[in-house]
């Protein structure tokens, strides 16, 4: 069975749909799965507390709060860098882009 969706909410999308087609004023800009998608996109996200950073890395962390957040291609050497460096990291999630932020990223590189 399939259902068709349309919806300015990408959150709707990514809880709803096992495919998802994106069009941006009339032209595709992303389809499959939301894996593809995310895939496409080519980043993860790493988000952690610590106290010190390495400067190569700091230089790239975005603080959210409490909390510093690294949008990277390769979520395991981005961590294993963390800790070869020292860091000392604290509540550590390693997570996909979320779809919205994906797409931004799709949408910037064309």
């Amino acid at each position: 069975t399939t259902i068709l969706l349309t919806t300015h909410y990408l959150e709707e999308a990514e809880a709803l749909a096992s495919i998802v087609v994106v069009i941006d004023r009339g032209r595709v800009l992303a389809r499959g799965t939301l894996a593809t998608i995310r895939a496409q996109a080519g980043l993860g996200r790493v988000r952690f507390r610590a106290e010190r950073l390495p400067s190569r890395l700091a230089a790239i962390a975005v603080r959210e709060g409490a909390l510093l957040t690294i949008r990277t291609a390769d979520p395991t050497a981005t961590v294993k860098s963390l800790f070869d460096a020292g860091a000392r990291l604290e509540a550590l999630e390693v997570t996909p882009l979320p779809l919205e932020e994906a797409l931004r990223t799709l949408q910037a590189a064309r």
